[in-house]
């Protein structure tokens, strides 16, 4: 503890002059420190090897009573900072990454899907301008634009020239003809498609059976003959399949049901070709449709489920064996 009555002016400006060196060494110097003792004034001042011996001079000089009694020297201190190591500066963490805003066209895309809602916009009404938009918005025309084109591929809006924008009739079409790529690379996504399919058909067919006209029934069986003739001859038959799975669920004038059945059945049979997931045996195929329609017929539910699981069961067995032929292949090295 310093005791300025015991020291006369000039110590106090001695002792201003080592306050300053002070201030000046902690800005430059973030080193190693030294306790220093001396007419019971305890200081610590940072200190390195780069110092000048000039520098330690003037704070050796204006210490209070070190020209009387000089404990302790230049060439001291000089000694104990050269005995002493120098501390390793610690390796600094590295910066978090910022977590960036969503990008300005999808908070757009959804202004605009929540204007459409909260009017309660029907198909085919208008909705506003662009530049309303981007007015009201506080944003560029641009951004608006871009939002619109991405809300077009979706059904959501459409946009009439000349006319302005209008609400969209809204289908699962453009999101669904693109899934078929994100299926061709991974094969047990595709499978997984495989047993949606199986789940929703197995579990809809007592409910189609119960409302099945003898009308329904002739078509169904006029598209069983057509996949026997062309399974006779080793042709395949992706029209008669699609369209006989289509008038099985018929019946309950579910459109969304439909929509997506065969929906479904179109991203296998895309993804079917591009990942070479042929059709080897066309008249198992025929076969496996055949009992399906004679369990119909005869009204047995049970029947009916059993057939139509052994028909996605060969179904899932083409791809386990295109799965098993690709893992059997050695890794290509990287050129």
């Amino acid at each position: 503890m310093l005791r300025f009555a015991q020291h006369d002016n000039q110590t106090v400006f001695g002792f201003a002059r080592v306050t300053f060196a002070v201030v000046v060494l902690d800005i430059c110097v973030d080193n190693c420190c030294v306790e220093y003792l001396n007419n019971d004034v305890k200081q610590k001042f940072p200190l390195t090897h780069i110092l000048q011996p000039g520098i330690m001079a003037v704070v050796m000089e204006s210490l209070p009573g070190n020209r009387a009694t000089p404990s302790l020297g230049v060439a001291d201190c000089e000694t104990a900072m050269s005995a002493r190591p120098r501390r390793a500066k610690p390796t600094p963490a590295p910066l978090k990454p910022l977590e960036r805003p969503p990008a300005l066209h999808y908070a757009v895309q959804e202004s605009i899907k929540n204007y459409i809602t909260e009017h309660r916009l029907q198909p085919g009404e208008p909705i506003l301008p662009e530049t309303v938009f981007a007015r009201q918005l506080g944003i560029s025309r641009n951004a608006v634009r871009e939002a619109v084109k991405a809300l077009e591929m979706l059904g959501i809006v459409e946009t009439r020239h000349g006319s302005g924008l209008f609400v969209g009739q809204f289908s699962f079409a453009p999101l669904l003809d693109s899934l078929p790529y994100g299926l061709m690379s991974d094969l047990q996504q595709l499978a997984d498609l495989l047993e949606i399919r199986r789940v929703l058909e197995t579990g809809m067919i007592a409910q189609v059976m119960a409302m099945m006209t003898p009308q329904q029934l002739t078509h169904l069986n006029s598209l069983v003959e057509q996949m026997h003739t062309r399974a006779v001859r080793g042709e395949p038959f992706f029209e008669e399949d699609r369209e006989f799975h289509r008038r099985l669920f018929e019946p309950l004038n579910n459109q969304v049901l439909l929509r997506l059945l065969d929906s479904f059945w179109l991203a296998f049979r895309k993804a079917s070709e591009q990942a070479d997931i042929r059709d080897t045996d066309p008249l198992r195929t025929y076969r496996d449709h055949a009992a399906i329609l004679e369990a119909v017929v005869a009204g047995d539910v049970a029947r009916a489920q059993t057939a139509l699981d052994q028909h996605y069961g060969g179904l899932q067995g083409r791809l386990a064996r295109v799965r098993d032929a690709r893992q059997s292949q050695p890794p290509t090295e990287a050129s």
